[in-house]
């Protein structure tokens, strides 16, 4: 497996543990790109700043983050 799609994996990984441990629903969306890339691409960003706004929510309302 190249190193983009590695590291592709592990960054959704790591964004569906954090979303679950704070209770925000989160569904990834399924990489469809074909051959090496950097490991992050607007799709993931999308995703990245959907879980920024859901922490900003929950602080707002004095919710407890969880990052571990």
């Amino acid at each position: 497996m190249e190193a983009g799609k590695i590291k592709c994996k592990l960054l959704r990984s790591i964004r569906v543990q954090f979303a679950h441990k704070n209770n925000i629903e989160y569904v990834p969306t399924e990489c469809h790109h074909v051959g090496d890339c950097k490991g992050t691409c607007p799709a993931c960003d999308a995703e990245l700043e959907y879980l920024e706004s859901c922490i900003q929510e929950k602080l707002a309302k004095g919710e407890t983050i969880i990052y571990k």
